[in-house]
C-alpha cells in the first residue's frame, strides 16, 4: 500500500498547488490491480487454460467415439444385409424343397396304387387260369393270355424297379427335408440374431446423435470460454497499461 499513499499524497500536493494533473479513484484501482495480481486470480485464469484443454480434450475423443460408432453401425448394417439376403434365399430353398417332396409323395402314392392293381390282376389270372381248365381249341386264347401275362409281369418288374428308385430318392430327399429343417431352425436363429443387430444398430445411431449434440454443446462451451479468455486477457492488458 505504500505506492498507494505515495500517490495519494502526491495527488494531495499537487491539488494543493494548483498542479490538478489527473485524479485517481484509489478503491477502485487498488481493487483491480489486486484482482489481477493476486495468487486466486492467477489460479482461476491457469485453472480456465486447463479447462480449455481438458475440453479440447474430451471434444476429440468424443469425435474418436463417433467415428468408431459409426464404423461399427456401418459394419452391423452390413452384415445385417447380408443375413437379410441369405434368409431370403434359404426360404426360397425351403419352399422349393417342400414342393419337391409333396410331388415326390403324390408319384410314390400313384405308383403304389398302380403296382397293387396290377398285382392284383396278375392274382385273379392266375386264379381263373387255375381253376378253369380251358378246352384245346382255345390254345391260342391261352398263348395270347401267356404272352398278355408275360407282358404284364415285365411291366410290373419295371415298376418294382422305379418304385425302388423312388424309395431310394424319397430316403434322398428326406434327408434333404432334414438338412431344410436344420437350415430353418438356422434361419430363424439368424432372424433373432439379425434382429438383435437391428436393435443394437439403433442404440449406436441413438448414441451417436447424443454424442453429436454434446460435442455441439461443448463446441459451443468451448467457444465461450475463448471468448471469456481474451476477454480476461484484454482486460489485464488493459489493467496493466493503465498501472504501468
Amino acid at each position: 500500500m505504500e505506492f498507494w499513499a505515495n500517490s495519494c499524497n502526491l495527488a494531495n500536493e499537487n491539488e494543493c498547488n494548483g498542479n490538478h494533473i489527473f485524479e485517481i479513484d484509489t478503491d477502485f484501482m487498488a481493487d483491480d490491480l489486486e484482482e489481477v495480481l493476486c495468487s486466486e486470480r492467477v489460479g482461476r485464469i491457469t485453472k480456465t487454460y486447463r479447462d480449455i484443454d481438458a475440453v479440447t480434450s474430451l471434444l476429440e475423443e468424443k469425435e474418436r467415439d463417433l467415428e468408431l460408432a459409426a464404423r461399427i453401425g456401418q459394419s452391423l448394417l452390413k452384415q445385417n444385409r447380408e443375413l437379410t439376403a441369405r434368409n431370403e434365399y434359404l426360404e426360397e430353398q425351403l419352399e422349393a424343397a417342400k414342393e419337391e417332396v409333396y410331388q415326390l409323395r403324390h408319384e410314390v402314392s400313384m405308383r403304389e396304387d398302380l403296382l397293387h392293381l396290377y398285382t392284383s390282376n396278375l392274382d385273379s389270372e392266375s386264379t381263373s387260369a387255375i381253376a378253369t381248365p380251358l378246352p384245346r381249341n382255345h390254345s391260342s386264347f391261352c398263348l395270347e393270355q401267356d404272352v398278355h401275362l408275360d407282358a404284364l409281369q415285365q411291366k410290373l418288374k419295371i415298376l418294382e424297379e422305379d418304385n425302388q428308385k423312388m424309395r431310394n430318392e424319397w430316403g434322398i430327399y428326406s434327408e434333404v427335408s432334414k438338412q431344410v429343417a436344420l437350415l430353418a431352425e438356422e434361419l430363424a436363429r439368424r432372424g433373432e440374431d439379425a434382429a438383435r443387430q437391428q436393435e443394437e444398430i439403433s442404440q449406436l445411431l441413438a448414441q451417436i446423435v447424443h454424442l453429436q449434440q454434446k460435442c455441439r454443446t461443448n463446441s459451443a462451451e468451448n467457444e465461450e470460454l475463448h471468448q471469456h479468455l481474451a476477454a480476461v486477457k484484454e482486460r489485464e492488458c488493459l489493467l496493466k497499461t493503465e498501472v504501468g
